[in-house]
């Protein structure tokens, strides 16, 4: 009787060994897992943000060169400017699916935004509408005012602690 309850305690203590071991690398495998998510949309979200940045910076070197605003960089001609537009434009558009296929529903909202405050710079710049230079330079904050949105929806899905701080450069003067 002693040898049968020696071998069932015995028993007993591997497996509650089994289990806790089981939970623990069950744990730590989901942790894993979440941290190679959050690299890889960190990752899509810094792409996207390299795009549509690079994006509006050609947009305002283009704008300066018709008179709509005025950049710390020589300006772009519009006939050199397009191709390297239509060239980011091709690299925010695969950056997107990433963030489209990785982010949550709030900084999918906010890369819009961004994207399409960008977009309204890309039409003046490429010819689809006119505008004058006070006009251009609302949209231009508009499009730095979407920038921030963007950052603080993406710092957010990351679980990026600190304070973020709004940038300054969208609302100085064009």
């Amino acid at each position: 009787m002693n040898s049968a309850w020696a071998i069932a305690t015995g028993l007993g203590g591997v497996f509650v060994g089994w289990l806790a071991t089981y939970f623990n690398e069950r744990v730590k495998w989901r942790r894993e897992r979440v941290a190679r998510w959050d690299e890889r949309r960190q990752e899509q979200f810094i792409a996207f943000a390299k795009a549509v940045k690079l994006q509006a910076h050609l947009c305002n070197r283009m704008a300066a060169s018709i008179n709509l605003g005025r950049m710390d960089e020589p300006a772009l001609d519009l006939a050199e400017g397009m191709p390297l537009l239509n060239q980011a434009e091709k690299q925010r558009a695969q950056a997107f699916e990433g963030v489209q296929l990785l982010a949550d529903r709030r900084t999918i909202v906010a890369a819009r935004d961004w994207q399409d405050a960008v977009l309204e710079l890309r039409k003046v710049v490429s010819g689809m509408e006119t505008t004058d230079p006070a006009t251009y330079e609302s949209l231009f904050k508009k499009a730095g005012r979407a920038r921030d949105e963007f950052h603080l929806a993406a710092r957010d899905s990351l679980s990026v602690g600190g304070e973020f701080v709004r940038s300054v450069q969208f609302e100085r003067r064009v």
